[in-house]
């Protein structure tokens, strides 16, 4: 309705509709309370630490100071025995409705301009399509308090004639209040005319996400100060794009690549807001900084590709370092995951038939023992040289995709092999259950210590087809988190 700050602790005011104005403006769309009384009681309740001020003019007669904060603005008696609530929460706006006992939930009724249409979807969210993107209202989450504990009600979103919106509740204990939570979040496209594909997202400690994949688009929305590279170069191009936290705005993004073509295929971020990116290239002229661990990149032919490792300092307008790994000589090394630890290290994993591959002295695999292996490369905050590189595999083909760092530098890596050899130690899953002939049929799990030179744990993930382990993460107890798909018979 306003800006939280600007409520003192209580008066009446209008409450004709809530507006969300996105994308810059692009997007504006009302939320209509219809029947609701206009003058409701708001006051701002959670008073926060701090003021506002105000010196707007040349006349100290109209400037304003000492305003309060508040992180919610409640609205009283919006309906009969009906109180609205807005706050903030984890940088998404929530509403409840908070019924009185015996209040009637039938008396709520949203009318909703600036959709250009309007839908339920199998989730139950509330999603209206605007321009640019979609606002979502999520499943609403209703309950009535027990004691200190919520038992939740069943409800749910209810289109009505005339493009009204209510809520339909289930039976419920209508001598005790009820609330109503729904939360308004927004999405957003991203992309040019042609077809770009989002292969890698991570979000930094405020909130903003970091987005790389694919762009083919001669039209991709390019922003920065400077813009590291405006135009795409190659048939397909790698993107990297930073988001505001809420989703509305472009903070800045990118082409990546060279004349041929190139794949962007993860990102992390640091804590000074630094996006490191991976994928690979056909490209000879992909970016490579002066002194980086790999200046020597594919070959001529564009036939064979090699893996990058690019670091773009926290305005996304300059590479600290960019780096291929892999020879690109009758090989093909794709780097298809990173991640960084608290030194800035980045920790780079994927897949790679190259026989001369970088690897360190003691580490734990030096030779390509398959068809193809994954890999692990651990580079310096530079990009300039490596802590160790090992092969991880089998005798057949293995396939890394993802990976995470522990607390102690500890990396983990999960994937895909087709290996029934593929190097064990304490697994939950010895062997390879996979029985379907596709090369690969198995996930795996595999964990190295902060040196490279031993496995802590490896194990198979999957059961009798087809099993990919996708992407994984960790936490502060180095617990594992491991996501992927599994493959019926056919």
């Amino acid at each position: 309705h306003r800006d939280l700050h600007s409520f003192p602790t209580r008066r009446s005011s209008d409450l004709d509709e809530a507006v969300l104005a996105l994308a810059g403006g692009k997007a504006v769309v009302q939320l209509q309370w219809l029947g609701a009384r206009r003058q409701a009681r708001v006051e701002g309740q959670d008073r926060l630490p701090g003021v506002s001020n105000y010196f707007r003019g040349s006349d100290p007669a109209k400037w304003q100071t000492g305003i309060p904060q508040f992180g919610q603005v409640k609205f009283s008696g919006v309906y009969p025995g009906i109180d609205l609530v807005y706050y903030g929460k984890q940088r998404q706006l929530e509403y409840d409705v908070i019924l009185s006992p015996h209040a009637d939930p039938r008396q709520l009724r949203l009318r909703i301009r600036g959709a250009e249409r309007i839908r339920v979807s199998p989730e139950g969210d509330l999603v209206l399509g605007v321009p640019g993107g979609e606002i979502f209202q999520r499943k609403p989450f209703l309950f009535q308090m027990e004691g200190q504990s919520r038992r939740q009600i069943q409800g749910r979103y209810e289109l009505r004639a005339g493009g009204e919106v209510g809520f339909a509740v289930a039976s419920y204990d209508p001598r005790k209040p009820l609330v109503i939570d729904p939360v308004l979040s927004y999405a957003t496209y991203l992309g040019g005319t042609g077809n770009d594909s989002a292969r890698g997202v991570a979000v930094d400690g405020s909130g903003n996400a970091y987005v790389t994949g694919d762009a083919t688009s001669t039209d991709f929305p390019t922003l920065g100060n400077p813009i590291l590279q405006s135009a795409r170069k190659g048939s397909t191009d790698v993107f990297v794009a930073k988001l505001n936290a809420a989703g509305t705005a472009l903070m800045y993004s990118t082409y990546l690549g060279g004349t041929t073509a190139q794949h962007g295929r993860g990102i992390a971020v640091d804590g000074n807001g630094a996006a490191y990116v991976v994928g690979y290239t056909r490209s000879t002229d992909f970016p490579h900084t002066p002194g980086a661990f790999q200046t020597g990149g594919p070959a001529p032919s564009g036939s064979y590709v090699v893996g990058f490792v690019s670091k773009l300092d926290a305005t996304g307008s300059t590479l600290n370092y960019s780096t291929f790994i892999g020879s690109g000589y009758t090989m093909l090394t794709y780097a298809n995951a990173v991640a960084v630890d608290t030194a800035g290290s980045a920790y780079v994993a994927g897949q790679t038939d190259d026989t001369a591959l970088p690897t360190s002295a003691t580490a734990f695999q030096r030779r390509l023992k398959g068809s193809s292996n994954a890999f692990v490369i651990k580079l310096n905050a530079a990009g300039t040289g490596g802590f160790y590189g090992t092969y991880v595999g089998g005798s057949q083909n293995d396939f890394a995709n993802g990976i995470a760092v522990d607390s102690s530098g500890n990396a983990i890596i999960a994937g895909i092999t087709g290996s029934s050899d593929f190097p064990m130690q304490n697994p939950i899953q010895a062997s390879n259950h996979g029985t379907n002939t596709n090369i690969y049929n198995s996930g795996f799990v595999a964990k190295l210590n902060a040196t490279g030179s031993a496995l802590l744990y490896s194990t198979y993930l999957g059961g009798a087809f087809i099993t990919h382990a996708n992407a994984i993460a960790a936490d502060g107890s180095g617990n594992a988190y491991v996501t992927g798909v599994t493959y019926p018979p056919t």
